[in-house]
């Protein structure tokens, strides 16, 4: 599928996109399919311009992919993706040199409530925040996320995230919205993002706590590392980040 001007597959239901190659094609948004069993696996989708959505979207399953080198403009919602945006399961892909320009954005992955992000490489990605409503802007150069996700053996590397006003910007994960449940950010390997933080709680984000253990830092200092996470220890209308116990060397399970 190769050099289309609008959307190559809107709001399917129960499809199954396996083993094809996405790419050079433009519109608002790439690939957008349904809650009901839709199946996004073992494809290369890369080179796309999105416009408004994320290039990928998809609520169920998007597993084994390659999505690389995809730009998003022009996001008008308030959260928007440079590559996948899901409420579902996003497992064991590789997600490098994406871009996108919104509200507020993440690099690689926008995700709300029940999504498992788990075994991804996640490096390479960059997004840019303008804000929105009068908040304070910011990004994530890796994932973007909301209540109840779970963010697991993931490897996020060497990302970067901007904003137009402001510091919140996280090279791995930045945390948004009120909700049910705590986000779960365990045996993840954080290296080498550019941003000032590696985890940020958003203007919203006001859960009972937010646990984040047994990631690899690329340090055991507690110090370093208390100062890579913006929480409640910088704006008390904020949640903790528990990130004690925390690894001691990268994560060998983590891609």
């Amino acid at each position: 599928m190769e050099g289309s001007s609008i959307d190559i597959l809107s709001y399917l239901k129960e499809a199954e996109i396996d083993h094809c190659v996405v790419r050079y094609n433009s519109g608002r948004g790439i690939i957008r399919v349904g809650q009901n069993a839709a199946r996004i696996t073992n494809n290369l989708i890369e080179h796309n311009l999105s416009y408004v959505f994320s290039p990928v979207m998809c609520d169920s399953l998007i597993e084994g992919n390659t999505i690389q080198y995809n730009q998003t403009l022009d996001g008008r919602y308030e959260f928007t993706a440079g590559a996948i945006q899901s409420g579902g399961s996003v497992r064991h892909n590789i997600i490098r040199y994406n871009t996108v320009e919104a509200m507020n954005a993440g690099g690689a992955i926008c995700s709300y409530s029940g999504a498992n992000i788990e075994h991804n490489l996640i490096e390479n990605n960059s997004a840019y925040s303008t804000g929105f409503g009068g908040y304070e802007p910011f990004a994530a150069g890796g994932i973007i996320a909301s209540n109840s996700v779970v963010i697991r053996c993931n490897t996020i590397r060497s990302n970067e995230a901007g904003v137009s006003s402001g510091e919140l910007t996280a090279g791995s994960i930045a945390i948004y919205t009120d909700g049910y449940g705590s986000p779960q950010i365990e045996y993840n390997n954080f290296q080498d993002n550019s941003a000032k933080y590696e985890i940020v709680m958003g203007t919203f984000a006001t859960y009972q706590g937010v646990i984040a253990t047994n990631n690899w830092w690329e340090t055991t200092d507690e110090d370093l590392i208390s100062q890579r996470i913006y929480d409640y220890y910088d704006d008390f209308n904020l949640s903790k980040v528990t990130y004690q116990p925390m690894a001691t060397a990268p994560i060998p399970e983590a891609p």
